[in-house]
């Protein structure tokens, strides 16, 4: 019995007492599509809607059913343009506004439709950000809370 297990086991033996040989570099092709977006940002632009020149929808905003985007236009944070909606120009819709009208100026933060598009400054931002939790804050011990 002996004499089988060793006859098994001597070529086991003999590949891993082998000396390991240097791994060879393989070139790949650089990617061709863009990586994968962040989770920082989940904006959508969806339908026949249009964002152009140097427009940015940012965070979770979304641009949605014919909304045409242009501009220097930013929509950000919850902010939804929808239903034909005309944006350019320099304005910002941020907050949870959703217009319902042109608007090419001024800085819009609240959901609010009965606010003319006067182009002035914005609301207090509906989504106003919270404070950066630290390291501490947000470590969870290992004894018993109580």
């Amino acid at each position: 019995m002996a004499c089988r297990v060793a006859a098994l086991l001597c070529p086991v033996l003999a590949l891993l007492a082998a000396p390991v040989q240097a791994a060879k570099t393989v070139c790949m092709p650089a990617p061709t599509s863009p990586p994968p977006p962040t989770s920082a940002s989940r904006a959508a632009v969806h339908g026949n809607s249009t964002v152009g020149g140097n427009a940015r929808i940012e965070d979770l905003a979304w641009v949605n059913s014919a909304a045409t985007v242009t501009g220097d236009a930013v929509v950000r944070s919850n902010a939804l343009a929808q239903g034909g909606v005309n944006l350019g120009g320099s304005v910002v819709i941020g907050g949870d506004a959703e217009p319902a009208t042109a608007c090419s100026s001024g800085t819009y933060l609240m959901f609010y439709p009965d606010r003319r598009r006067d182009g002035g400054g914005g609301e207090a931002d509906a989504t106003p950000p919270h404070p950066i939790f630290t390291d501490a804050d947000l470590a969870c011990g290992g004894g018993n809370p109580g």
